[in-house]
């Protein structure tokens, strides 16, 4: 792929539903072509693979189908975040310092979230209810300041996790 410096500013939506195309891969190339563009994935089928676009440097993953409006929302969020990098990503410290302010129970949460298991596989292998899980996750965004799973999931990055 090559360079394309003749993009006007502006953000990349990529949307992977049904793709045969490795998600990793086409951001790299993305980042490689348009390395100023924000870019939000669709059609993220789970957390792992949100986690895995997170990390390449997507600015927002949306799951499953998505509806013109969250779409809309999600493009006018990323393209309000000026300058993209500085905003989107949290420094590592800050992470760290966010993170720090969590419970032991409630960072082995997020860690089993960051991993793409559902509540009811975490509460399983914690020993916990589900209903507890989801407190705990409600506790975290709050916490945080996590507004939705790709913020929470970015802090998580930052943070080391």
């Amino acid at each position: 792929m090559v360079a394309a410096p003749w993009l006007e500013p502006g953000c990349i939506v990529l949307d992977l539903a049904g793709s045969m195309w490795s998600a990793v891969d086409v951001l790299d190339r993305l980042r490689l072509a348009a390395p100023n563009h924000p870019v939000v994935v669709c059609g993220c089928g789970d957390v792992a693979l949100a986690v895995a676009v997170m990390k390449v440097g997507a600015a927002d993953v949306l799951d499953g189908p998505v509806g013109w409006a969250a779409l809309a929302d999600a493009v006018r969020q990323v393209l309000g975040a000026q300058p993209f990098r500085s905003t989107a990503a949290p420094t590592r410290t800050a992470a760290t310092a966010t993170i720090s302010t969590l419970t032991h129970r409630q960072r082995g949460v997020l860690r089993e979230v960051m991993a793409g298991k559902l509540n009811k596989t975490i509460a399983h292998e914690l020993g916990l209810s589900v209903r507890t899980v989801e407190c705990h996750r409600a506790a975290i965004m709050t916490r945080t300041g996590a507004r939705s799973l790709s913020d929470l999931i970015r802090i998580g990055i930052a943070a080391g996790l």
